[in-house]
């Protein structure tokens, strides 16, 4: 969002330069200039190391700007990412019957994108290769993946390399970022956010319906219920699947604009 903002800043606040009435009429003092400056145009490579964050700061008139939001922006998809491992996406507890019997201590369920790829590979001996591969796939797709993207487009952005190097990092990036898994991650919690209670209901109230409907009435309980509850960790995943799309494509476009103003020049 911070950097989709820069283009209409330029367009609302311009730079204070005189229009050229006809481009196609140059002055003397422009001849001049544009001979004096033909050596240097001719002598500039594609493969000299440079910063893309300032090549492609200084193409508007406020640079200082890109600078601070492409900060504030990496800063953020950094923070969220880790975070979105560490907090707690969804927490469900048992209530009624099945939730006093088993209590509170194990009746309730914390999941943690961290922790899910342990809870995939805790399984018997006998079928522990597919678990763990699961698992496996887990942590690359929902850790490796991630990181690979955001440290790669930022690195793209702030170190000097060459154009060739920075075309094969975003070339790298931009087929990591298919993989990258925070999105159906975030889709996946809302889907056993949603759907969770509903498989409970199914096994206990249409497999034990009679038994259900006779201890509610002894009792005056249900059976089973399951609670749930967003955490914060969703927070942070919708904050990093915003912010890492916002830095991988900055990347890109930023990539993309010097390129062809490069073109433009030689």
């Amino acid at each position: 969002v911070l950097m989709c903002c820069f283009p209409l800043i330029e367009y609302i606040t311009p730079t204070q330069k005189p229009p050229n009435p006809n481009p196609n009429e140059y002055s003397m003092e422009s001849r001049l200039l544009e001979d004096e400056s033909m050596d240097e145009d001719e002598n500039f490579s594609m493969d000299v190391p440079t910063i893309l964050l300032k090549e492609y700061a200084t193409m508007y008139s406020r640079p200082f700007l890109v600078y601070v939001a492409f900060a504030i922006t990496s800063i953020v998809c950094i923070v969220a990412t880790v975070m979105t491992w560490l907090s707690l996406l969804i927490q469900f507890r048992l209530e009624g019957l099945t939730g006093l019997v088993v209590g509170k201590t194990q009746g309730e369920k914390d999941f943690k994108p961290i922790h899910v790829a342990h809870g995939l590979q805790t399984t018997s001996s006998e079928e522990a290769d597919i678990p763990d591969f699961l698992g496996l796939v887990y942590e690359v797709v929902v850790v490796v993946i991630p990181s690979i993207v955001v440290v790669c487009s930022i690195f793209a952005c702030i170190v000097p390399i060459t154009h060739s190097k920075r075309t094969v990092i975003l070339s790298v990036v931009k087929g990591l970022f298919t993989f990258s898994g925070f999105d159906i991650l975030f889709i996946a919690s809302i889907a056993a956010y949603i759907e969770m209670p509903l498989v409970a209901d199914w096994v206990f109230d249409d497999q034990f319906h009679s038994v259900c409907t006779l201890l509610d009435k002894v009792v005056g309980n249900d059976c089973i219920s399951l609670e749930k509850k967003l955490g914060v960790g969703m927070t942070w995943l919708i904050l990093a699947v915003i912010f890492q799309a916002i830095v991988v494509i900055f990347a890109h476009l930023a990539h993309l604009k010097m390129c062809l103003t490069v073109q433009g020049r030689q």
